[in-house]
Parts: structure tokens; sequence; C-alpha cells
């Protein structure tokens, strides 16, 4: 995730509905980095589907501070592959990712507070 907040992201939260963690979402993505994690299938025609929650802090407009940005990918064994930021409070703009096709989809969030 690009982090064109004005703001340290801490991670809040992440869990996956299914596959495993190859590794874990960044405790801070500090503003105006990037912030890695990725999940893969774990098993037989499972495919790999998450979220990760992060918590806005040290903002330059202090109205973004406290607030939410959660992502969630879906990466099924059979199907497409579906991103969204549901869950993301309305003071920050996500837009769908950049990539995130195929099997070995990487997707790339951005988010900017508005």
């Amino acid at each position: 995730m690009n982090n064109w907040t004005g703001c340290t992201l801490t991670r809040e939260n992440w869990w996956l509905s299914h596959g495993i963690w190859t590794f874990d979402p960044p405790v801070h993505i500090y503003n105006g980095q990037q912030g890695s994690w990725a999940s893969e299938s774990n098993g037989f025609a499972t495919g790999t589907e998450g979220y990760a929650r992060f918590f806005a802090d040290n903002c330059a407009n202090p109205v973004l501070n406290s607030r939410s940005i959660q992502v969630h990918w879906n990466n099924p064994y059979v199907g497409s592959n579906s991103y969204d930021s549901n869950g993301t409070d309305t003071k920050f703009y996500v837009p769908q990712p950049a990539g995130g096709g195929g099997n070995n989809a990487t997707a790339e969030f951005s988010a900017w507070g508005l």
C-alpha cells in the first residue's frame, strides 16, 4: 500500500478468510512510504482472501487522526480476483488497486487523505 494520506498508518487488524500469510502487513506505513504484505493458498483448490486494517495517527490534517483504512483482496481458486476498500473511513480515498490479475496476483493499493 502506498501511503499518501499525510498520516502514519498503524496496523490495527489483519486476517485471512482462507490461505496463509507469506508475510504479515507492516506495523507502520509512514506517509510517503509503501508497505507490503502477501498471502497465498495453503491447500488444494482454496485460493486466498484477506483483509488489512490500519488506523491513522500523526496526521498533518488532525481530522484524519484515529480514522481507519481497510483493504480486502480475494484471489479464489476458480473465478476472478476482486479487491475493495469497504470499511475505509470516508475521509480517505482508496481507489481500485493497480494490477491484481491471474493466479499469482500482485495488487497495489494507494491511499490519500481528503
